[in-house]
């Protein structure tokens, strides 16, 4: 079974095939391998990752921090950078969206699984966040007759339950 899908932006084919190899030794499936920001956007709506690994040169007139920017904020996918670059501007740039983490190359099968195991498991604990906030107590003594109490208690005992199903995984 598979941990996650993960999309790979990278424009150089070698690093491409290398990273996905490497995302499938750690029980990622990749659903793609694009080139460019347009296809890495139409094919994160197409697919709907969990991650998204993304090169900061792509081919294209978007590079990758425009791309992931669209991609965090319109699509909510988080975005890992992956990139040789070094460069202040560049740095600055990608320091500004809301990424959830950043790899330099050459990359190192340990950092990239490490990170990519991190981005995946916030989504995830903040996806239970959002539908924990759903429980609310009014809803729960509306809807099943609760007390006040009790409706307390019931969304207490689901964050103790998903919390300790988190560590069992």
């Amino acid at each position: 079974m598979s941990n996650g899908k993960l999309l790979v932006v990278e424009d150089d084919r070698t690093t491409a095939s290398i990273i996905k190899m490497l995302v499938k030794k750690c029980d990622y499936q990749v659903v793609d391998v694009v080139s460019t920001g347009d296809s890495a956007i139409q094919s994160t709506k197409r697919n709907m990752p969990d991650l998204v690994l993304m090169d900061i040169k792509i081919e294209g007139d978007k590079d990758g921090i425009t791309t992931a920017n669209t991609i965090i904020n319109e699509l909510h996918i988080p975005v890992v950078y992956i990139t040789s670059y070094n460069d202040k501007d560049i740095l600055r740039r990608a320091r500004v969206t809301k990424h959830s983490g950043f790899i330099n190359k050459p990359l190192r099968e340990v950092d990239l699984k490490t990170t990519i195991n991190l981005a995946v498991n916030n989504r995830r604990r903040n996806e239970e966040k959002s539908k924990q906030k759903k429980l609310s107590v009014p809803e729960l003594m509306h809807t099943y007759g609760l007390t006040k109490s009790e409706s307390n208690l019931v969304i207490k005992l689901t964050v103790v339950v998903v919390n300790r199903s988190r560590t069992l995984c």
